[in-house]
């Protein structure tokens, strides 16, 4: 079998790309329930250490959603850059929070803030999927 080309190493195909725009939109939703999940856990962990005097445990807040998305990430995708866009999701659900605060705590805020937080968050990890157009060859 021989090898390919020179001028086809590293570009993908029109299939190939649909694929994995399909794939970023699929990510976006799970990124969605992934959001819900965690920004409550979020809040109760940063009520937990306030209440309780538990500054240690604080430091929990913003590592909860970094850890989530990158599991998300490294499971539906290669692992090359996952800690990246584990990194940027977790951010954007963690700045979350501040919006929750910033509308007054309540269960539905929490659910549209973290919902809105995951897609947001995966569809900007994935931009470069979501904006990628095949090459056309020259």
């Amino acid at each position: 079998m021989s090898a390919p080309a020179p001028e086809h190493v590293g570009r993908k195909t029109p299939e190939q790309i649909r694929a994995s725009k399909r794939g970023t939109l699929i990510q976006a939703l799970a990124g969605a329930v992934l959001g819900v999940a965690t920004l409550p856990v979020m809040y109760f962990v940063l009520l937990w250490g306030y209440l309780d005097e538990a500054f240690g445990i604080l430091f929990l807040v913003p590592v909860i959603p970094v850890v989530t998305f990158w599991g998300l990430d490294a499971f539906m995708n290669e692992t090359r850059w996952s800690l990246l866009r584990g990194l940027i999701a977790g951010v954007c659900v963690t700045l979350g929070i501040l919006v929750v605060f910033q509308l007054r705590v309540n269960l539905m805020n929490l659910i549209f803030v973290g919902a809105f937080g995951g897609i947001i968050g995966v569809l900007l990890s994935r931009v470069r999927d979501l904006v990628r157009r095949p090459s056309s060859g020259l």
